[in-house]
């Protein structure tokens, strides 16, 4: 609907650094949780839902879903929607 994609675009991004505790690449739709810091000193745990356009990404490089794994160190940006957290981009780094 007009308001979704309305309110879609208005929503800031958010971003976490941490550790990805799981990710279903093979379910639909796939779903990542990472734990990190927000803000300080705050622990955080963030599941968002991987949508079809979401840029997977390790250094410049496009990578798949499948490249990562849980341990894996991470920046995920996202927004709140509607439909809860959707993942806007995952920049894996290397350990």
């Amino acid at each position: 609907s007009f308001l979704t994609s309305v309110y879609a675009a208005s929503s800031p991004v958010h971003e976490i650094k941490g550790t990805v505790e799981s990710v279903n690449a093979g379910e639909d739709p796939p779903v990542i949780v990472v734990k990190g810091q927000y803000g300080s000193n705050e622990g955080i745990v963030v599941g968002a839902v991987i949508k079809q356009g979401a840029t997977i990404m390790r250094g410049k490089k496009r990578i798949a879903l499948d490249q990562i794994h849980a341990g894996d160190k991470v920046t995920l940006k996202y927004v709140k929607t509607s439909d809860g957290l959707m993942v806007r981009s995952i920049v894996l780094h290397r350990n």
